[in-house]
């Protein structure tokens, strides 16, 4: 890829202990419920990017940091899902649960606001392209200064 090509990123948002701990791993694993993928009819387990920075979006809202992530490695190596993500929800939860309306998801847009990547990212630093820190703490931000100068050792 050319130095002048901007690489493709999706955006994990999260608070401060759950990135203590996925550094402290150097895993990014599923945390959630499985996501029902209408187009596969079928539940999977994994994770859930952001196709945006925007970090007044509902998925971003009052999170502590973000990791940015190399999309096209991530599209190579892993089954991917480009979803909306407010659609998936209520479709998964209108299958799994008898509180939800199983028709509600038709009322959503269909237009992808998530790339969903199916499985975890291990090790993490094969993936990563950067960590921004929105409300740091002390322990957070020496926790991610240590590990950004592991890799580049």
């Amino acid at each position: 890829m050319s130095d002048n090509k901007v690489k493709p990123i999706v955006y994990h948002f999260l608070d401060n202990a759950k990135l203590k701990q996925i550094l402290l791993k150097n895993i990014l694993a599923p945390m959630r419920w499985k996501h029902y993928i209408e187009s596969e009819d079928a539940f999977f387990s994994g994770i859930s990017t952001a196709l945006s920075d925007d970090k007044n979006a509902s998925f971003a809202f009052d999170r502590d940091a973000v990791l940015l992530l190399d999309r096209e490695k991530i599209e190579h190596k892993f089954k991917t899902f480009l979803i909306n993500a407010n659609r998936v929800y209520l479709q998964t939860k209108g299958l799994t649960d008898n509180n939800y309306d199983p028709e509600a998801y038709k009322f959503e847009s269909t237009t992808p606001d998530e790339l969903f990547i199916v499985g975890k990212l291990q090790p993490l630093s094969d993936y990563l392209l950067d960590i921004k820190l929105f409300k740091p703490t002390n322990e957070i931000a020496k926790l991610v200064d240590q590990y950004k100068t592991k890799l580049s050792n």
